[in-house]
């Protein structure tokens, strides 16, 4: 292999480690701007993504496909800040230096960065631990309406495609990336809220065995609408997950009587 085909690759990497940690939450768990990250990074990203043979779309995106990645940040980072390496790790990922699927984060991520804290008292832990929670099921059902936007989008793509004639291979082959990169993202959302739950459940695991408290009970309940919101949204027919050419609603998760009790304390 040339000397010049590893530099770059090795370039590229060092250039996402200096600027990987650049990126921070903005408003409504948006992901704020970062010029570096979105353009130098980014194209780099890009260019490795191809070189690893995965679809990669030059199209402009759409409103919506951008706020669908920017409010997937959210949940595609760890859920507790002070995991810098991690954090640093899905910059990888999302700028595409990275496959999504490489180095899936352990569970004990978020607890480990959770008692580093070190506590005063012991029923703090509890009450960050039901906040995270909280604050992840408020923010589903706004990521869930512009997730259904994005798949009436491509099923508007996938339609046309069968309906233009004029069309260029190179354009039908950036459409086709674009719809592939939507439902990578999709796919993964999926799987970062997962290791999400099973993260929080971690956690509350180690903390009634460490500081067993009575907040314990309000942690386990939360933990259970978290599971029981997520299993909701991958499972309900028509909505986020349809594929292009079906159709898709925009639907709103309506929590049951219990459920609503629990976020609401």
């Amino acid at each position: 292999m040339a000397a010049s085909s590893i530099r770059l690759p090795v370039l590229l990497t060092t250039l996402a480690l200096v600027l990987a940690g650049c990126s921070t939450e903005g408003d409504f768990g948006r992901r704020a701007p970062a010029p570096l990250l979105d353009n130098g990074v980014a194209m780099a990203g890009h260019v490795l993504a191809r070189g690893r043979g995965e679809p990669v779309s030059s199209f402009t995106q759409t409103d919506d496909e951008r706020e669908f990645r920017n409010r997937a940040w959210l949940f595609l980072m760890p859920a507790h800040p002070a995991a810098q390496f991690d954090r640093i790790l899905t910059e990888f990922k999302i700028t595409r230096v990275l496959p999504s699927t490489v180095l899936p984060p352990a569970p004990s991520v978020y607890h480990d960065a959770l008692m580093a804290e070190r506590w005063r008292s012991s029923t703090p832990p509890y009450r960050r631990l039901v906040n995270d929670m909280q604050a992840d099921i408020e923010m589903l059902d706004p990521l869930d309406r512009v997730a259904a936007r994005v798949a009436e989008t491509d099923r508007i793509r996938a339609a046309a495609l069968t309906r233009i004639n004029d069309l260029t291979p190179e354009e039908v082959e950036e459409a086709e990336a674009r719809m592939a990169e939507n439902r990578a993202l999709t796919e993964w959302i999926g799987r970062a809220l997962t290791a999400r739950a099973d993260a929080y459940g971690y956690s509350l695991r180690r903390l009634v065995i460490e500081i067993p408290e009575r907040e314990a009970v309000g942690a386990e309940r939360m933990l259970s609408v978290l599971k029981a919101r997520i299993a909701a949204r991958s499972n309900a027919a028509g909505g986020w997950n349809a594929l292009p050419g079906e159709p898709v609603k925009e639907r709103r998760y309506t929590p049951l009587p219990d459920e609503a009790a629990v976020i609401q304390k």
